[in-house]
This record gives structure tokens, sequence and C-alpha cells, in this order.
């Protein structure tokens, strides 16, 4: 709702957005390590580091993609998507003989969100380090006060987008949803493009 809004959005609304952006962040990671024990039923301690990781830096990078659209920069915002699935892809190719597809998946996705948010926060640190006295508890509020009424719709996004992950899972296997996981990618690198136009047109 902010990006569609942001030519008439001051600079100090803009501030204020991203303080709570970023206390979302912050407060929603806390969160999803104390409810993601409840992985630890079914899997192991490393599938449950690997759940967390992966949504934290998954997190980290979207709420980076929205602040690149939030402020127009469409080179950077092309950049970070082709980034996402040229090095995953690549990563996939060159230690495909090593592991498991399974395996290699998850490993994969966690490297490359690894690098891609290490990236985001070096050359960002001059403007982190001004928003972090901003983080707080009433910044959260506004931000979750404004974005739980798309909270179900995400939800609902979400479960459409890997729904085809999870039934290839539950009918065939971890390691042939790794493999569907990884032909999946080619399609995406296809695609990529069409996907930073179509998200900057937005």
């Amino acid at each position: 709702t902010f990006i569609a809004q942001k030519n008439s959005i001051t600079n100090n609304k803009k501030t204020t957005i991203n303080s709570s952006a970023i206390s979302l962040f912050i407060f929603n990671s806390l969160l999803m390590v104390i409810f993601s024990l409840l992985a630890l039923i079914k899997f192991s301690l490393i599938e449950y580091f690997f759940i967390v990781s992966y949504s934290v830096l998954l997190a980290l990078i979207t709420l980076y993609l929205s602040y690149l659209q939030f402020n127009n920069f469409k080179k950077k915002f092309a950049i970070i998507t082709f980034s996402l699935v040229s090095i995953n892809y690549i990563t996939l190719l060159i230690f495909k003989s090593i592991t498991d597809f399974y395996e290699l998946r998850l490993l994969s996705l966690i490297f490359v969100h690894f690098l891609i948010s290490i990236s985001i926060v070096f050359y960002n640190k001059t403007k982190l380090k001004k928003y972090i006295p901003l983080i707080s508890l009433k910044a959260y509020k506004q931000g979750y006060d404004r974005g739980k009424i798309l909270s179900i719709g995400s939800f609902l996004s979400i479960l459409t987008e890997k729904f085809d992950r999870l039934f290839v899972y539950s009918f065939m296997g971890s390691i042939s949803a790794g493999i569907y996981g990884t032909m999946y990618q080619f399609g995406s690198l296809m695609l990529v493009l069409q996907n930073s136009i179509s998200r900057a047109w937005i």
C-alpha cells in the first residue's frame, strides 16, 4: 500500500514507514525463532536451523526489495532480483554431484540468501545506523496495525505458490521435491526479467 502511494509521501513519513518496517522484521524474526520450535516435533535440529535461517533471510531480502520499490531504485531492484535466481541456479549446477537434491536445494537457498543479505547489510550500514535508534515496540505496532489486514492474503498467497512443492513432497518424497525445486529454478531464471519489469510497474 505504501509503494502504491510512494510519490505522495513526504520524507518524514518515509522515515516512519522504514522504522516500522525494520521493527516488524526484527520482532517478527524473534517470533519466528520461537514458534518454529514446534518444527522440532517432526524435524531435526538441522532442519529447524534451515527453516529459521531461510525464513529470516528471505524476510530481510523482501524488506529490502520493498524499500527499493518504495524509493524508485529500479536498477538495484533488478540486480537483486536477477542475482537471487541466477546465483541460486549456478550454485545448484556446480554442487549437484556432492549431495542429494533435497539437501543441495536447502543449502543453496541458505547460501544465496545469506550472500545477498550480507551484501545488503554491508552496502546499507550507514542507513541502518540511522534507523537502529528508531526501532521500538511502538513502531512495530504501527506497522502491524497497518499490515495485519494483508496478512491473510499473504498467507494464502504463500500456500498457493508453494502447494506444488508440498504436493510433490507428500507423494514422491523429499529428494523428488528437491529435484522439482531445482528444475523450477530454470523456469524462474527465464522469467526473472519479466518479473523485474512487472514489479517495477507496480
